[in-house]
């Protein structure tokens, strides 16, 4: 069985945080382009680029500044 190791994060986290946490954790990721964002359920809500969160305000939230559809 394959798995793929993803980043998925709640649509309240900032582009500060997210990028910190994508930092301890990028080692163990198959996926370093994008980081999930999910709503309070877990549910998909949309992806944030690595370029999204680089060039996002540090205080920006994920939901402000994620790609859906």
């Amino acid at each position: 069985m394959m798995t793929t190791a993803v980043l998925g994060l709640a649509s309240d986290v900032t582009a500060a945080a997210a990028l910190d946490r994508w930092k301890q954790e990028e080692a163990e990721l198959d996926v370093l382009y994008y980081i999930y964002v999910l709503d309070k359920d877990g549910v998909l809500t949309g992806v944030a680029s690595m370029r999204d969160l680089l060039t996002a305000a540090p205080q920006q939230r994920l939901s402000e500044i994620q790609s859906s559809g």
